[in-house]
Formats: structure tokens, C-alpha cells, sequence
């Protein structure tokens, strides 16, 4: 094994990706896993967003990142397909990002958050109002929910094609610090959109 034994169970059952050198990246899935294109995509991305924006993976910052790799396993997928057509499904494992908050989780791991369902289970946020301080897998559903919005039709008329967003969101990872909260995600997007 290169990488030895893994004690953890959680890693042995999940997916999640490595830097193993400065121009290597080791994807590991777990037994709990399928094998998909968009999961590929979304801890591919990790590394990608890693070496390009050195964010913290924390906070906001860190639901930040999980926000982004969940976007971008759906635009592998998207383009896996052939071509960028808004083909992808916007769903990463059981987080859907079309209306988070439609996804009872099981409350297996006894964590209280803001969204509990007649407690049995969360919901996944849509807004920054159900925020849960400190989940990035859970929080960055609030991110990638965004993202899926910004290719649907809204009052504005302004619609984005998956490749305008995969764009969009590409290149602001350039301008984003290591601390990153929303707001900054918000306002640097803008200023990448404008120029």
C-alpha cells in the first residue's frame, strides 16, 4: 500500500483525495462509495482548488471548497457526456443541490444542527439563515444551491450555461483568500463577472 493503513474507518469508507507530491493528486474511494463520474470530478477538484487558493478547510472557507468540488464533479459530469449542456443531474451522493433542504439525512452521527427534521435527521441549508457553524459538507450546499441557480431562469432573464459558470467559478478561485467567508466568495465573483 503507498499510502499504509487507514485507521480511520470514516476515510475507509469515504471518499477523499491526496496531495501526494506537488504535481500528484491520489483519489481514494471507500466501500461506502460508488464509483461516478461526478465524485471523481468533485475530489479531483479539492486538489485543484488546494493549489490554486491554499483556502482553510474550516468555516465558511471550508464549506467553500466543498461547495466548489460538489459544483465541479457536476460539470465533469456535464461534460463527460460530450458536451456542456446542462446535462448533469446536480446531485453529489445525497446532497442535492437543486433544493437542499428536500434531503432528510439520517442523524446517525448524533451532531446537532440548526436543521433538525422532527429529530430524526437534518436537512442540508439552501441559505446562509441555516447555517451551521463548523459543517462544510453540510453548509456547502448553500454554495453549490447558488451555483445550480445561477443556470435556471430568474426574474433578471440572466441565465448562465454550465460553461459560462464553470468559467465564472474557475476563475474566481484566483482571487479568493485562505480565509474566504461567503461574502468574499460573493463580492469577488462579482468583481470577476464584471471584468
Amino acid at each position: 500500500q503507498i499510502l499504509g493503513a487507514v485507521d480511520d474507518k470514516l476515510y475507509a469508507k469515504n471518499a477523499y483525495s491526496a496531495d501526494w507530491t506537488s504535481d500528484t493528486t491520489i483519489i481514494c474511494i471507500g466501500t461506502n462509495m460508488a464509483i461516478t463520474t461526478d465524485l471523481i470530478g468533485h475530489e479531483y477538484t479539492h486538489s485543484v482548488e488546494s493549489s490554486i487558493s491554499n483556502m482553510a478547510y474550516i468555516g465558511e472557507s471550508g464549506a467553500i471548497m466543498e461547495g466548489y468540488s460538489d459544483i465541479f464533479g457536476e460539470l465533469v459530469e456535464d461534460f463527460s457526456v460530450g458536451d456542456m449542456d446542462g446535462s448533469c443531474n446536480w446531485i453529489h451522493g445525497d446532497r442535492s443541490m437543486i433544493d437542499p433542504s428536500t434531503v432528510i439525512h439520517a442523524n446517525a452521527d448524533n451532531r446537532v444542527y440548526p436543521s433538525i427534521y422532527n429529530g430524526i435527521g437534518y436537512m442540508d441549508p439552501n441559505t446562509f439563515s441555516d447555517w451551521d457553524n463548523g459543517a462544510v459538507h453540510h453548509n456547502s450546499t448553500v454554495i453549490s444551491h447558488a451555483a445550480y441557480l445561477m443556470t435556471q431562469t430568474n426574474s433578471s432573464g440572466t441565465v448562465l450555461t454550465t460553461e459560462q459558470l464553470a468559467h465564472l467559478w474557475y476563475n474566481t478561485l484566483f482571487t479568493l483568500p485562505s480565509n474566504c467567508s461567503f461574502n468574499a466568495l460573493r463580492q469577488n465573483m462579482l468583481m470577476v463577472a464584471k471584468s
